[in-house]
């Protein structure tokens, strides 16, 4: 019986991630598949940027939107043999018939705890 629940919830709710990195000097694209359950949308984004997503619609572009690796924090490619800006996200390889979306509604203030 748990088994039957197990594949009849992976069968709804399961889908599957890639996150990327991706050189943007000879497109070389580091891939990782990752599966998941639901995915969780932060309302305002991460600490410094103040966006704050006013529909779900705007939430998943921000969670999709690639960031660009550059100065300090380049990306070793290992066709370049050196380190280069880079595009790093996530793309959605397989959607779930039924999608879970939790909404954080909180932001951690690391100056006030």
């Amino acid at each position: 019986m748990a088994g039957e629940t197990y594949t009849l919830i992976n069968d709804l709710y399961q889908g599957m991630l890639i996150s990327y990195v991706k050189c943007k000097t000879c497109d070389y694209e580091s891939k990782n598949e990752e599966k998941f359950l639901d995915i969780q949308l932060p309302i305002k984004n991460e600490f410094g940027t103040g966006v704050v997503n006013s529909s779900v619609e705007m939430a998943i572009e921000n969670f999709l939107k690639p960031d660009l690796l550059d100065g300090d924090n380049q990306y070793a490619c290992v066709t370049c043999a050196r380190k280069v800006d880079a595009l790093k996200g996530l793309k959605i390889s397989k959607c779930p018939k039924i999608i879970s979306l939790s909404l954080n509604r909180f932001t951690l203030d690391y100056n006030t705890f």
